[in-house]
């Protein structure tokens, strides 16, 4: 079946970019939002749930496995999800988002260059991780972040990485 594809028996590995995260709940987070997280469903496993946004800021859809969760603005803008050659790939107006391809039994990896809320623009490919923030441009290359609850949290003020527990703001 295509939809288990991108479903896991175990807690997965993703590489987000150049990135590798383990036992991570929620990769990338702006503000109170997450954007790339895994998430449990007691029928089939694990899975990642990717939101996507406009370049204007407007929340468009969550893509959460191979299922594609469309606001109003998503499917008025035309976004879509499909599989193709093993890989899920989110578009907009002809423009790859981001693209989902499992690795092996047990490691998606996550490539995209997309945008966040507020219109922060997010690039992940396989030399660097890049996000604006308030005070500017950051990029990340490589490494691997295991065991917390937050990996990357981009705030309207500022950045944050690795948070053990949820944040109290």
């Amino acid at each position: 079946m295509a939809r288990q594809s991108l479903m896991f028996n175990d807690y997965p590995v993703v590489k987000f970019g150049s990135i590798t995260f383990r036992e991570v709940f929620i990769i990338l987070q702006y503000d109170k939002t997450p954007l790339i997280k895994v998430m449990y469903e007691p029928t089939v496993g694990y899975t990642t749930s990717v939101r996507a946004y406009h370049q204007d800021g407007t929340y468009l859809a969550t893509a959460e496995g191979e299922q594609l969760i469309s606001t109003p603005e998503g499917r008025q803008a035309g976004i879509r999800l499909e599989t193709r050659g093993g890989v899920t790939a989110c578009d907009l107006a002809g423009k790859t988002l981001f693209e989902l391809r499992r690795i092996g039994a047990d490691t998606v990896k996550i490539s995209a260059e997309m945008y966040g809320p507020a219109g922060k623009f997010i690039v992940a490919n396989d030399e660097y991780f890049y996000v604006e923030d308030a005070h500017g441009n950051n990029r990340i290359s490589g490494g691997t972040m295991a065991k917390m609850y937050i990996a990357i949290r981009v705030k309207s003020r500022g950045l944050e990485i690795a948070l053990g527990e949820p944040p109290v703001d």
